[in-house]
């Protein structure tokens, strides 16, 4: 039966995820919008479903749901398969544009797919999320009382859905896999904006190569998907000021939304990305226009409440406090302590995590301490107590600071692109960027100002840290302009990210 339905899923994965991509570019989305759109699209609709399904003590349809969907997508497909021919040629030719990044990007996919129908089901990840225990059948559904007393707390269903019992055991890693490879294609979308194809292509490998968003797409949806939503929330949002249609507003409602994963902090990224898009498209759009677009659009109105009170995790909430519960279920997993120091604990949490944003790989500080007899970590180390902890005292800190590039480990960060690349491309964007890009950094420090502000450093924290380097990637094609960096500099830079992305996935 579980064969079955991995098949399906897989089914399910290509045919929507397809038809979407049909839908989008016949609408005069690019390719690389619509291959974001349609990759998003599908996991949201299958995530949004499940929990409908699942709400309404209904989660057993959830297979003949999926099937029923195949249909009109294999029908969409069919009608617009002159369509698919053509962007296949044009994707093709792109590839032979820019054969080093598109040929280790798509690599990099292929083993992540390949990899969620290989690993056996443990391996990837397990049925208990944040101390809640999936039940192995629909039948024990979590909405009624069992006979061990009351429901325990539910956690935010957006991305642990996946790892439901009775969800095909295959389901968390396609959806892993399609939100790196929407990552790429967002990141590549948002990039053309301010830079030619090929600084575009060089930015969206260079994010992609970041170690832990390798890693934990291969371990953790709840890391990847949220990181994903971001990213599609600021395409959605640039498409709907460059030219307002509903299909951008829906998309933008439901990425939104479904950032919120189910960490304590989970609706601070929501509230920065819903605030964003207010300031942006009041910007661009007076009220009496979203007025007219609403009467004019009612239905689009609807389907984006629809999805939103979906995934906003309302329910959710209400339900674990109206049984006294914890409100966004037990923090047994990633544990959050919260900054009891203001200011000063904010302001050194700022100095660690940029102290913690210096990460290479493993080997160079081996080599170094092997070959010169200096650790590069034990130094960096040293200039941390002679000035963070000097000045601070171990004020914002839940646990003594530590730094550790070790590959594939919980508390791993965002390899040398972060560092060298992202932040400073970051502050080149408040400098020098054009509105918008300037508003969206702005935006994104303010989450890193808040992360710091609210939470106590622990090397944990660095999941918060994976929507804040994924959303502001593809300001690097800003920073990175023909007239600094020439093609051979840009090739350099495609071959470093194309080492770092094969490092990374070395068993």
């Amino acid at each position: 039966m579980d064969l079955l339905a991995n098949a399906l899923a897989f089914v399910f994965a290509g045919l929507v995820t397809s038809a979407a991509f049909v839908y989008f570019r016949s609408r005069g989305h690019t390719i690389a919008e619509s291959g974001a759109y349609g990759l998003m699209a599908m996991v949201m609709l299958n995530t949004w479903l499940a929990q409908v399904l699942l709400m309404t003590g209904m989660a057993f349809w959830l297979f003949p749901a999926q099937a029923a969907i195949l249909a009109p997508a294999a029908w969409m497909i069919t009608r617009r398969r002159r369509l698919i021919g053509s962007q296949v040629r044009s994707a093709l030719a792109f590839m032979r544009s820019h054969p080093v990044p598109c040929l280790f990007m798509l690599l990099a996919i292929l083993f992540l797919l390949s990899t969620a129908a290989a690993l056996p089901e443990a391996d990837y990840g397990r049925r208990v999320v944040n101390g809640f225990a999936w039940p192995s059948s629909p039948a024990r559904l979590i909405f009624v009382r069992g006979d061990q007393g009351p429901p325990v707390a539910l956690p935010a269903l957006n991305h642990t859905i996946l790892l439901a019992g009775w969800q095909p055991s295959r389901w968390a890693g396609i959806a892993s896999a399609c939100a790196f490879a929407s990552i790429g294609l967002s990141t590549y979308a948002l990039a053309r904006r301010y830079a030619w194809p090929q600084t575009a292509i060089t930015t969206a490998l260079l994010v992609l190569s970041m170690p832990r968003l390798v890693h934990r797409t291969l371990v953790d949806p709840g890391e990847i998907l949220p990181a994903a939503a971001v990213l599609l929330a600021l395409l959605a949002l640039y498409r709907a000021v460059e030219e307002a249609h509903g299909r951008d507003m829906v998309m933008l409602m439901a990425a939104i939304t479904f950032s919120v994963s189910g960490d304590r902090l989970c609706y601070l990224m929501p509230a920065v990305l819903a605030t964003l898009s207010v300031v942006i498209l009041g910007r661009r759009y007076n009220m009496t226009l979203w007025i007219q677009a609403v009467r004019r659009q009612p239905g689009t109105l609807m389907i984006a409440l629809a999805i939103g009170i979906v995934f906003s995790q309302a329910g959710i909430v209400l339900f674990n406090l109206s049984h006294g519960k914890a409100w966004i279920g037990a923090p047994a997993a990633n544990p959050l302590l919260f900054n009891s120091d203001g200011i000063v604990g904010a302001i050194a949490n700022m100095g660690r995590y940029l102290m913690q944003t210096i990460h290479l790989p493993g080997f160079i500080d081996t080599f170094c301490h092997s070959v010169f007899g200096f650790s590069p970590l034990a130094g960096l180390l040293n200039i941390y107590h002679a000035t963070i902890e000097a000045l601070s005292a171990g004020k914002g800190a839940a646990v003594p600071f530590n730094l550790s590039w070790t590959a594939g480990s919980r508390t791993e960060w965002f390899g040398p692109a972060g560092f060298l690349l992202i932040l400073p491309s970051l502050v080149y964007a408040l400098w020098r960027g054009p509105r918008r890009l300037k508003t969206t950094a702005l935006a994104m420090v303010v989450y890193w100002a808040l992360v710091a502000l609210i939470a106590a450093w622990q090397p944990g924290n660095a999941r918060l840290m994976t929507p804040f380097f994924v959303g502001s990637g593809f300001c690097m094609a800003f920073f990175l302009p023909p007239w600094r960096i020439g093609r051979r500099g840009l090739l350099v830079m495609q071959l470093l990210g194309s080492a770092m992305v094969a490092y990374t996935l070395w068993p």
